[in-house]
């Protein structure tokens, strides 16, 4: 609809002029819209992984109660990816000079360099790898560590027990190893992981 103004032109109708205005304000209107759905849903997601880092800083130990189980058993028994136990078999070698009917406590000697040998089973049923070997220091005494895979044999002290295989030439004991001495084990103490078996002294005798 057109308007003749008094001077004759032609005038453009109000509501016309007005169209591409409200076009340019809806036109503006979405484009804010979708940025702003877009922003809220990039929003959204980083505070989700802020809630599940903070939560995860939170609970340190969150997921290890799985393996605390098998943790522990490792740790009774002895062995497994690291040491987590230490079994020492230790005694002392004297050697008695005097005459063979003396009792064997009178002025005993340490016999120092002698080779020992832990042994677990019988001769005949010792496998492999059933062994651990030592050498006394100048006061005649041997402290072996056990090796990580015989720490969880049930009742140790009645498996394994202690065999003198040499003993210096320049010891007057020097045959006594041919009887080969094998000495029972005895647990003596157990202390923060670390469980201590004796043989007490071993006493040998010039023959």
């Amino acid at each position: 609809m057109h308007i003749k103004p008094k001077g004759g032109g032609v005038v453009a109708s109000p509501s016309l002029s007005l169209h591409p205005l409200l076009a340019l304000q809806q036109s503006l209107y979405s484009n804010i819209k979708y940025s702003m759905a877009i922003f809220l849903r990039l929003l959204i997601r980083k505070m989700l992984v802020l809630v599940v880092v903070i939560f995860f800083l939170g609970h340190p130990t969150l997921g290890s109660s799985d393996f605390s189980g098998r943790d522990d058993s490792v740790q009774w028994a002895g062995y497994g990816e690291e040491k987590l136990s230490t079994v020492v078999i230790a005694g002392t070698i004297l050697c008695n000079a005097g005459e063979p009917s003396l009792n064997p406590s009178v002025n005993p000697h340490p016999v120092s360099g002698a080779k020992v040998s832990v042994v677990c089973g019988t001769s005949r049923k010792a496998k492999k790898g059933s062994t651990a070997k030592g050498i006394t220091d100048v006061s005649g005494r041997f402290a072996i560590d056990l090796p990580s895979h015989l720490h969880a044999i049930p009742n140790l002290e009645k498996v394994c027990h202690v065999r003198v295989v040499h003993i210096p030439v320049s010891s007057p004991c020097i045959k006594a190893c041919a009887a080969k001495h094998n000495k029972p084990i005895a647990l003596s103490s157990v202390d923060q992981g670390v469980r201590t078996y004796t043989t007490h002294d071993i006493h040998l005798s010039r023959t």
